[in-house]
């Protein structure tokens, strides 16, 4: 294809995942999928193969049963593919594929980014095949995606269901058909699947220049045919979008978020909160043209409201917070990750005003919301249980502190080596308070440990650097 491959970045949730694999490895997995996805994001293409790259091999060792290992390698190749890495991604593509029909049917069921995923690696693959000639190989290939991605672009009375990977996906599968149905001699089947291709771009808030491509095949076989008229009106209309859709005004306000919302955290790590501010409300301008009340609206919600404390309005805070949870309840109810978000965000300018029994309050909420989400013996649990009982000392009241102190280091314990940042802040937590209490000989024996944790790191970190 002469066009570009466009690759947008979807958001993986993958937490909750991992049960019964090395949790060092999905963790990494996780974390340089995302780091690649952000690279793909910022059209850092050399980078983002270097996370795939990472992210692949933690990927291989959770088993060639696990999707996600389909999913990495199906990430893999879009970036090699915009690398002009040509011959191996087609290879990578091809193992994609492969593990994903080598899953179980009921992965699909449950989670539906599997379909989606499959999807558009067969629909690459199988344009790829029909680039090189190999119309027959390319076939199940291209009908397989098809079948897959035609759910996830539905009427457009259904249009907030939409997805534009699959859009796009599911455009290039039907260019492929097209192309195999006209070697075949199936010109009927041909025309209705160029047609359906170019429908679907039509729909798309962004430019994909995947479109000419379409145009000039459906036009050529149209000439052929003898109907000339049919393919100047092909043509003309690639011409006027061209010329009318160089960037959805969806995408570009998406893409301003996008750099806006960068530009203010950078100014906000730097004390500059008057700037990060204006930044941001320009940053919440532009959701309201392509998502009002989507996750990016939710996200600069819960910063400006950051922000407004560091910038001791209180007043401005609150409206923010209030707003930003009204977002999350439409998004996702009080038992979502959405509403979590928000949570954490009230739960920072609460520390900052200093607010500690409304404080102790969200925080247990949080908890419970953790826990129903994510499961007892989190490392996010712990987390937030180590604010909590740093909040009930300030009440002054120990006995509950300790035994939230005590309880986020048994969490923390569980995976030592991963989390002893977290394990060193919570020990020195509740060895001050303890101090303070009088509690002497609990503080000594926390101290120990505390030292034995201290050793450890070293080592861990040691044999890291060997």
């Amino acid at each position: 294809m002469r066009g570009r491959l466009i690759v947008l970045s979807i958001t993986l949730l993958l937490g909750g995942c991992g049960a019964g694999k090395s949790d060092y490895d999905v963790r990494f997995f996780e974390k340089y999928l995302l780091d690649g996805e952000r690279a793909m994001q910022e059209n850092d293409n050399e980078r983002a193969e270097r996370m795939f790259r990472i992210s692949l091999s933690h990927g291989e060792k959770l088993g060639p049963g696990d999707w996600r290992l389909a999913v990495a390698e199906g990430r893999l190749a879009k970036v090699l593919l915009a690398n002009d890495k040509t011959h191996e991604a087609r290879k990578v593509l091809a193992s994609s594929v492969a593990h994903f029909r080598g899953l179980k049917s009921d992965v699909r069921s449950r989670i539906g980014l599997v379909a989606k995923e499959q999807g558009e690696a067969d629909s690459l693959l199988g344009m790829m095949l029909v680039e090189s000639g190999d119309i027959n190989a390319s076939r199940s290939y291209l009908e397989e995606a098809s079948a897959l991605l035609a759910p996830f672009w539905p009427p457009a009375e259904q249009e907030k269901e939409r997805d534009t990977i699959a859009g796009i996906g599911y455009a290039r599968a039907l260019y492929g058909l097209a192309r195999v149905e006209e070697r075949d001699g199936d010109t009927e089947n041909a025309v209705k699947n160029y047609k359906a291709a170019l429908s679907v771009i039509d729909e798309e808030e962004i430019p994909v220049p995947m479109r000419e491509d379409i145009a000039d095949a459906y036009a050529a076989l149209l000439r052929s045919k003898g109907k000339f008229d049919m393919a100047d009106s092909v043509k003309e209309a690639q011409d006027h979008y061209a010329r009318f859709h160089p960037g959805g005004q969806k995408a570009v306000a998406r893409d301003r978020w996008r750099e806006l919302f960068s530009k203010a955290r950078d100014a906000a790590k730097q004390g500059n909160y008057s700037q990060a501010f204006a930044i941001l409300q320009e940053a919440y301008d532009c959701t309201n043209v392509y998502a009002k009340d989507g996750e990016d609206a939710l996200n600069t919600l819960c910063e400006l409201g950051r922000i407004s404390q560091r910038m001791k309005n209180a007043e401005s805070a609150t409206k923010y917070i209030a707003q930003a949870e009204a977002v999350a309840i439409k998004l996702g109810g009080e038992k979502s990750l959405y509403y979590d978000n928000v949570l954490l965000a009230k739960n920072k300018v609460l520390r900052l005003q200093k607010k500690n029994e409304e404080l102790e309050a969200v925080l247990k909420k949080q908890i419970a919301l953790r826990e129903e989400l994510r499961g007892k013996d989190n490392f996010h649990v712990g987390e937030i249980l180590s604010h909590l009982g740093e909040c009930q000392f300030h009440l002054n009241k120990p006995d509950e502190g300790e035994a939230s102190l005590r309880r986020a280091i048994a969490i923390f314990k569980l995976f030592p080596q991963r989390n002893h940042r977290e394990l060193e802040e919570a020990y020195d937590r509740l060895i001050a308070a303890l101090e303070k209490e009088g509690k002497v000989e609990q503080a000594r024996k926390l101290k120990f440990d505390r030292a034995v944790l201290v050793r450890d790191t070293i080592n861990w970190e040691s044999k890291r650097r060997e």
